[in-house]
This record gives C-alpha cells, sequence and structure tokens, in this order.
C-alpha cells in the first residue's frame, strides 16, 4: 500500500529527466549566470571592470550605480540589469563584478 502513494511521485520525476542522447539544462546555475555577464546582457557595464578582481574594493572607481556585497551581508535578491554588484572577501578584496 506505500508503494502505491508513491507511485506517482516517482512517475512525476522521472518525467522530468532528460532522455538519452538529451542534455539537461542548468538555468540557474553559474554557468548561465557568467555566460550572460559576458554576452549582450551587460547592461550594466560589469565586463569592463573585470580588472577590479583582485584588488581592494576601496581603490576602485564602479560609477554611481553599484552595492558592494561582502561575506554574511544580507541582500535583496532582485534582479536589476543596470545595477552592478560587487562582491568580496573578508579582507575587502573584490572577488566578483557582475551585473544584478
Amino acid at each position: 500500500m506505500r508503494l502505491m502513494m508513491f507511485a506517482p511521485l516517482v512517475l512525476a520525476l522521472t518525467a522530468c529527466m532528460p532522455g538519452e542522447g538529451e542534455e539537461m539544462s542548468n538555468d540557474t546555475g553559474n554557468e548561465t549566470v557568467a555566460q550572460t555577464e559576458t554576452d549582450a546582457d551587460d547592461t550594466c557595464g560589469a565586463a569592463a571592470l573585470q580588472g577590479s578582481i583582485g584588488k581592494p574594493v576601496e581603490e576602485q572607481d564602479f560609477g554611481s550605480n553599484y552595492r558592494i556585497v561582502r561575506p554574511g551581508l544580507s541582500v535583496t535578491m532582485e534582479y536589476r540589469a543596470d545595477r552592478i554588484t560587487v562582491e568580496t572577501d573578508e579582507n575587502g578584496i573584490v572577488t566578483r563584478v557582475q551585473c544584478g
């Protein structure tokens, strides 16, 4: 009887799996994000600021529409294509520059 309760769940999950020879895409993974940062979706200009990575955040000029995200800092998850998001490590060194 218990097996019959889980049968619909198993069938639903297997329907989402790729077939033989198909690849599964990860639209929310870092690979997709990195790809959009370097493609035509670079509306904030983050591609031109990649040279800031590895340098102290205080010494960089990111323009007027940016936010700095330090480790442990709570931030909103809203995506704004015109805003530069700068991530740093605990020492204030830039680790990532992206739109959003």
